[in-house]
């Protein structure tokens, strides 16, 4: 059976990536398995940064550009997995389960910009979405990437977008009697070499070892004797980091920048540039969730997403709670430590970790000078997500406070193995019914840490109720100072940290990768089975 599993957001490697890439990993012994993503990443640092093997799995790059033209990539599939937050792409596979890790508003990071620029766009957006002007026009492009470029909506849209030192367009049927006119920039600062770059149609060498530096460009044209339809024309370049330069945090590997002439005439090369400065959300706001009638079954990740599920969409939902590597992790000698895992980021679903630090720096004042706090989570090379991490830092200064930041699997790990006392308080301090997306949804870390013998402190709210029995194999708090009142007692009454922490160690069995896999292969055989159902009367034309 072919799979297709769809997670926009691959590369941030957070929780609900690790989640999509071991279904990708269970289903791949008996399956052909493409993750599905929006932007290039390489799935060997995936697999390693999730501790996941992904050997057998393929990644299909797919630029999310509209309902209307991202709804094709769902039909040549046997199953189809959308296993994307915030999502409302539709199914048109033989088969769908649509993965929910909480039915979050979906405009719930919308800022006064965003509500503006719905506001004064949305009219004209949605006259473009049922003239299916994206559908006439797209097909009229030229060529479409099929790997290397990192930003392959830019590209789409005759944009400009950065290759990873090996890009490859593919030419589209009824473009083969044309020119292709690339445009390739070296775009490098002051001290980075210049950029080497080949270019190649179907093989046959059209540009070799050209030297471009600074702002330098190269306008190419490959001639149509060159070009079949469905041919590659591939762009290959030395490469560089721009964060090892300092004038940058993108810590991407880089080649060129790419873009393509189309021969659209005028009024459809306009429509292209306007809709490349227009926000994505704008145009792909669901009007309403019909999209969910798409899908066979609607997969929950705890009885708390479930409850919620319910409230607010009026779906059924079945619960297949999240993998953890209960193998590979350990209960090894302890130190006094205290240990929290989380990305840094801000805005929704923070995880807290600079009332965390704060909170940390009391029982420090209090007299607990022989512990440790440490921090362990992946941050992206976005500016504000950036600049909370400087914050939480900058807060940690001058306290035994250590933060990993993007750690491997097996720093995570040691670090587990070694600590004795496990925070989590993401919505502390939120109205769980006003925001029940600001808590934790089910809580892989909490269960990740009871494995290691850790101790977990967390919070009394969202999917945490599910995994811990309150001063039984951990403890539940309901406010900061609650939070510092358990840990310290825990410091003072080690036999009491060790007892609870074995019985931590026991429960975290429950969420084994094995009863994952288990409950993954039963659904999936179940859907098999069955007869597919009718797909929606709107969607019969993709």
């Amino acid at each position: 059976m072919k799979v297709g599993i769809y997670d926009r957001y691959l590369a941030t490697m957070g929780g609900g990536e690790r989640y999509a890439c071991k279904m990708a990993e269970v289903l791949s012994h008996s399956h052909e398995v493409d993750l599905i993503s929006e932007r290039l990443v390489d799935l060997r640092r995936v697999g390693e940064q999730l501790h996941i093997d992904l050997s057998r799995v393929s990644l299909k790059i797919f630029p999310y550009l509209s309902q209307e033209y991202a709804a094709y990539i769902t039909k040549d599939y046997d199953l189809f997995v959308n296993a994307t937050y915030l999502s409302s792409l539709s199914n048109l596979a033989r088969r769908g389960i649509y993965l929910v890790y909480f039915p979050t508003p979906f405009d719930v990071d919308f800022k006064l910009k965003h509500r503006l620029a719905y506001l004064l766009l949305r009219g004209w957006a949605e006259r473009i979405n049922r003239e299916d002007t994206l559908q006439k026009i797209l097909p009229a492009v030229g060529v479409e990437p099929v790997v290397g470029v990192y930003d392959p909506s830019r590209f789409l849209l005759g944009g400009y977008a950065w290759t990873c030192g090996q890009a490859v367009v593919r030419i589209k049927e009824g473009q083969g009697d044309r020119p292709l006119k690339l445009r390739i920039q070296a775009g490098r600062r002051r001290g980075v070499p210049p950029a080497q770059i080949t270019v190649r149609a179907d093989g046959e060498v059209v540009l070799r070892d050209k030297s471009l530096t600074g702002k330098q460009r190269l306008d190419l044209v490959v001639p149509p004797a060159l070009l079949v339809e469905g041919g590659e024309v591939e762009v290959v370049s030395s490469t560089f980091v721009p964060a090892q330069y300092g004038y940058s945090q993108d810590s991407r590997e880089l080649g060129v920048v790419i873009s393509y002439k189309t021969s659209l005439p005028l009024p459809g090369r306009l429509l292209l540039r306007c809709l490349s400065f227009i926000p994505l959300f704008v145009i792909n706001y669901p009007r309403d969730l019909a999209f969910l009638d798409s899908y066979d079954r609607i997969i929950s990740i705890s009885q708390y997403t479930q409850s919620w599920v319910k409230k607010r969409w009026g779906r059924d939902s079945q619960i297949l709670y999240p993998p953890v590597e209960i193998d590979s992790l350990r209960d090894g000698p302890k130190r006094e430590m205290v240990i929290s895992v989380g990305r840094f980021f801000t805005g929704n679903h923070n995880k807290k970790q600079l009332e965390m630090v704060r909170a940390f720096k009391e029982i420090y004042r209090k007299g607990k000078r022989g512990w440790e706090y440490h921090l362990v989570g992946g941050v992206e090379d976005i500016k504000e997500h950036r600049r909370y991490l400087q914050q939480v830092r900058r807060e940690s200064e001058g306290y035994p406070i250590y933060i990993h930041e993007n750690a491997s699997w097996e720093e995570l790990v040691r670090l587990l193995s070694q600590g004795k006392i496990f925070w989590h308080a993401s919505g502390l301090g939120e109205n769980e019914d006003k925001h029940p997306d600001k808590f934790e949804h089910f809580g892989i870390t909490t269960v990740e840490a009871m494995a290691s013998g850790c101790v977990p402190v967390v919070i009394a709210r969202g999917g945490q109720r599910e995994i811990v029995q309150d001063q039984v194999d951990g403890f539940l708090f309901e406010d900061w100072p609650g939070l510092v009142e358990t840990t310290v007692h825990l410091m003072e009454d080690q036999e009491l940290l060790h007892k609870v922490g074995q019985k931590a160690r026991e429960k975290s069995k429950k969420f084994s990768t094995q009863s994952f896999a288990r409950h993954l292969e039963d659904v999936v055989a179940e859907l098999q089975d069955s007869s597919p159902p009718e797909r929606l009367g709107d969607l019969a034309g993709y």
